[in-house]
């Protein structure tokens, strides 16, 4: 117990670049302060990407190993980017096997917040708009899907520019007409 305490002690002032050229150095538990540092903003990400807690969970472990395998080929970047791009990649190839990113209702009720009527008509209208969007979403790119993921998870435009490799140009752009994309399809649903 008293060398468990003293090695997240030993974290406490480090920064992640620290940790990360102890873990380069040989010291194992360096790489898992980082993990504990990072795990549950990473899995917040991957479970936004999947809606699946258990496959997220497991995403996120193979992420976490990837970066662990290729920690020396870190560029000096920030490494919450770094970590949050190896996990992004990790959810999107999952979702290219999958063909689609899954939204929950839960997602969809946040996106379109509804009013809280109970009358059985505003619930079924309300419902079948989600639907819609839910399948205008599921038409979007992968590129588009993740900037609205990202966004949906309060990422700031360089954040998500790093965890992307993308530049914050083209993260604005993408996410611009995402949205906008989003809000014909809502105009069309309510003519």
């Amino acid at each position: 117990m008293r060398k468990a305490f003293s090695i997240i002690s030993e974290a406490d002032g480090q920064s992640d670049h620290q940790l990360l050229a102890r873990s380069q150095g040989g010291e194992k538990q360096a790489f898992g302060l980082l993990v504990k540092r990072h795990q549950n903003r990473l899995f917040a990400v991957a479970y936004r990407f999947m809606k699946d807690r258990d496959l997220a969970s497991e995403l996120v472990q193979e992420a976490l190993f990837r970066a662990y395998k290729k920690q020396d080929t870190h560029s000096g970047g920030s490494v919450k980017a770094w970590l949050t791009r190896i996990t992004v990649n990790t959810c999107l190839n999952e979702i290219r096997k999958r063909k689609r990113l899954v939204f929950s209702e839960d997602s969809m009720d946040r996106w379109l917040s509804t009013d809280q009527k109970t009358d059985p008509a505003h619930k079924a209208q309300a419902g079948e708009l989600r639907e819609v969007v839910k399948s205008q979403v599921e038409k979007l790119s992968a590129r588009r899907q993740s900037v609205l993921a990202l966004s949906a998870l309060g990422y700031s435009y360089d954040e998500m520019s790093e965890a992307l490799e993308l530049s914050v140009s083209q993260v604005k752009s993408e996410l611009f007409r995402a949205r906008k994309k989003l809000r014909e399809t809502l105009k069309e649903y309510r003519s």
